[in-house]
């Protein structure tokens, strides 16, 4: 009789500290939203990423509308792309060029 006493305690135990497990994690939407305050930090822009073209470059070789994709270069378009993003060989933007065109 007194092993199955000592079963009764051991889940009464675990169970008490799964419970207090669980009321000690913070709920995911207060994990998310630190997690974007963090993300709004300026150190964390995009604009801030060392690879990146500049809008004069991203524009180049465009004849009309050059200010307007300046100012739209890191907004999302619904057209195509003229150029990459970020400072690529030329292989590899017009490739970055052909993917963009599948996720507008």
């Amino acid at each position: 009789m007194k092993k199955k006493k000592e079963k009764k305690k051991r889940r009464y135990v675990s169970y008490r500290l799964c419970v207090v497990c669980v009321l000690s994690v913070p709920p995911l939407s207060l994990q998310a939203e630190e997690r974007n305050a963090k993300a709004e930090q300026k150190k964390y822009a995009f604009s801030n990423f060392p690879s990146l073209r500049t809008p004069d470059d991203f524009a180049k070789g465009v004849l009309l509308q050059k200010r307007k994709l300046k100012e739209g270069m890191l907004k999302w378009q619904q057209t195509l792309i003229p150029r990459s993003l970020t400072d690529l060989d030329s292989e590899n933007s017009k490739t970055a060029v052909q993917v963009s065109f599948y996720f507008y």
